[in-house]
């Protein structure tokens, strides 16, 4: 009640629905790009798209409003964030863990998911909420599946996707909801006026590079910058990891150095760095890579390596 949000929908389906729920609930809703087209004329429908909420944080620059949130076409990928800028998944799961009902009832020390991407931050944030972090692959059928066999409760993935346990009429099931995300997290907000800049603060404590892809000549070349990488970092104490606590491919590598976030613990040493690589399934020939950093120096100084001997030696181009 009383709540102003500053909504981006893209055209998308899922944007009405939202819109009605929370004027519903008494928040005072700014819509941008809100009636369904299915020509999406103002581009593609993915919040997560480098400079894609530019124009709403344009406009949120003026309005000032409690909340931005973008949803994309059908409503499974959500950002949120303020005047001030987008969150990362990992702390924009913050506050859905500290409202979530079903956590509170379980207890302590509950599952919660995360991909290779989260910060590490972040995940030191969820186990002060109560949940215990644990890292699982992308991937929609395969979390959910998950959630239902270790009794997970919660799983967040930094492309935007956030699963619950919803409970109703004695059946229990482990989903994506546009609604329980988005509400959850204006709950938590509402009720700690000074979350958003906690949040805020954490984020820009640290380095966050994005997805940063590189497209070569082949497949083999692909694989062959690959092996370089991994081997580059290997010789730089890094640990890598190509599967979870229960040997489930990761369908990619994990990256840590002084980052540790292994069951029970996150311990995080000076100029640690953690990070995700994989190629590409979708696209030939790419190389698609993530990293976070303590600081800016020391993620910069990491990628300006990599990034130096993908073009000079293997002649990757970066892509969208």
């Amino acid at each position: 009640q009383g709540m102003t949000v500053l909504m981006d929908s893209f055209h998308g389906s899922a944007g009405p629905e939202v819109f009605r729920a929370l004027e519903s609930l008494g928040v005072r809703v700014t819509a941008v790009n809100l009636v369904p087209d299915g020509r999406f004329p103002s581009g593609s429908p993915n919040p997560t798209s480098h400079g894609k909420m530019d124009p709403v944080l344009r406009l949120a620059a003026e309005l000032r409003p409690g909340a931005v949130i973008g949803i994309d076409g059908d409503g499974d990928r959500i950002v949120f964030g303020d005047h001030r800028g987008i969150l990362n998944a990992g702390f924009s799961a913050l506050p859905m863990l500290e409202a979530d009902p079903v956590l509170k009832t379980l207890g302590a020390g509950k599952p919660a998911l995360y991909d290779p991407k989260v910060n590490p931050i972040a995940l030191r944030e969820w186990k002060k909420a109560g949940a215990e972090p644990v890292l699982f692959r992308n991937g929609h059928s395969q979390i959910k599946e998950y959630m239902e066999r270790i009794g997970a409760p919660f799983a967040a993935e930094e492309s935007g996707h956030y699963y619950h346990r919803l409970e109703h009429k004695g059946i229990t099931m482990s989903a994506e909801n546009t609604l329980v995300t988005v509400l959850l997290f204006l709950k938590s907000i509402k009720e700690d006026p000074l979350l958003m800049d906690r949040l805020r603060t954490m984020q820009d404590s640290v380095y966050t590079s994005g997805e940063i892809n590189y497209q070569f000549e082949n497949d083999g070349a692909r694989d062959g910058a690959l092996a370089w990488v991994t081997e580059y970092l290997s010789k730089n104490d890094a640990v890598l990891t190509a599967a979870n606590r229960d040997g489930i491919d990761l369908q990619g590598i994990q990256v840590n150095k002084g980052a540790v976030c292994g069951p029970g613990e996150i311990k995080l040493d000076k100029n640690w760095y953690s990070g995700y690589i994989r190629t590409a399934t979708n696209e030939k020939g790419v190389l698609r890579l993530f990293f976070s950093a303590e600081d800016r120096t020391t993620g910069v100084d990491l990628l300006t390596t990599i990034e130096e001997e993908l073009k000079e030696t293997w002649k990757g181009k970066q892509v969208e």
